[in-house]
This record gives structure tokens, sequence and C-alpha cells, in this order.
């Protein structure tokens, strides 16, 4: 059974920024914007002071939840992220919109992240994104998004492989560094032994 994402969670748009922020640290509340985005993966970064902040008038409509999941609606990648303990109460900009479970149903906040992910919801925000030159996704394209509704023992089936893969992956990527350091090392080593004239 597949339904539209506008009945799946609710959808608000987040706090938008009237000026350029420019590191700045005196507000009151961290705020997440496109540049704390890894295109790639759509992870939020963890370093501190890679975060500006803003005061707003009213920051309950803005701020973040646990499980809640940002996705960028800006540009050629349109990444969700899912907000974890240490973003909690931060205030994500205008470039996202800001997606919530509704409370009663049987969707894991980390299930609908990982769809938001995949390459199906990539190519239908491509697809329906508008604009020349930064391409933007608007509210409505985002509530049709039509959502897989599973099981919750599938559900939580689905995240756990996602999970195992990730692992796998960050394996094969440690490996693949190691492998490189000792190839540079041996061919290092050969070259000292090298007699030169």
């Amino acid at each position: 059974m597949k339904i539209k994402l506008k009945n799946i969670a609710d959808i608000t748009t987040g706090y938008q920024i009237r000026r350029r922020l420019g590191n700045s640290t005196s507000g009151t509340h961290k705020i997440i914007q496109m540049r704390n985005v890894c295109i790639d993966s759509g992870v939020l970064m963890s370093t501190e002071n890679e975060y500006d902040s803003v005061t707003p008038n009213k920051p309950e409509k803005y701020k973040l939840k646990l499980d809640d999941i940002i996705l960028t609606t800006r540009g050629n990648f349109n990444k969700a992220s899912i907000i974890k303990k240490d973003k909690v109460d931060w205030i994500a900009s205008g470039h996202f919109m800001i997606l919530r479970v509704k409370e009663g149903l049987e969707i894991l906040p980390e299930y609908l992240h990982l769809f938001l992910n995949l390459k199906v919801s990539s190519n239908y925000f491509a697809h329906e994104a508008r604009g020349t030159g930064i391409k933007i996704l608007s509210r409505k394209t985002i509530e049709e998004l039509c959502i897989p509704v599973l099981p919750l023992i599938n559900q939580k089936k689905i995240i756990n492989f996602d999970k195992l893969c990730s692992k796998e992956i960050d394996l094969l990527e440690l490996l693949i560094e190691k492998i490189f350091f000792l190839k540079e090392k041996v061919i290092n080593k050969l070259l000292e032994n090298v007699y030169v004239e």
C-alpha cells in the first residue's frame, strides 16, 4: 500500500533567514543550513563550530524534535537528514521542509528517512523540481510523494539491513585507505634502495 507523504507526516517550512549570518554565534538557537548537510549522504556535520545561531521570534514553531526529518528543497541534491539527540531544539533554515511523522501511525521515522534518500525518491524530486538556475521543490511536490507503507516488522528489517550495509561500506573505505597507505610506504621504501649514479 502506498500513501501520500502529506497523510503520513506533518510538513512545515524551516525558519526564513532575512540576512546572511556570517558565522554568528550570539543567537539563542543553533541553526542547520544547507552547508551543514553532506550532499552525498544527507548526514549532518557533527563539528560544533560549523553551525551558526539565530534568535527567532517564535522558536517553538521551528524547534526540531527527536526523529524529525529535514529535507533540502533547493539545488540538485534533495537529501533528507534525521534529527538525533545532539540536534534536538535546534532550528532548520528555510531551505528545508521539516517532516514529523503523525502520531498514531505505524511509520518509523528512520524508515521514512531511508526512503526519502533512495534513488526512486531522488528521481521523483529531480523530475518535479522547478526553476532554471537553482531547482526548487514545492511543498505540494513533497506532499504528493507516495510512500510504500509496510508492516512494522518489515520496516525494521529494512532499517537493520541499511545499517549493516553502512557498516560494511565504512569498513571497506577504511580498508581501501589502509591499502593506499601501505602501497605508498612500500613504494617509497623500494625507491630508497635504488642506486642513483
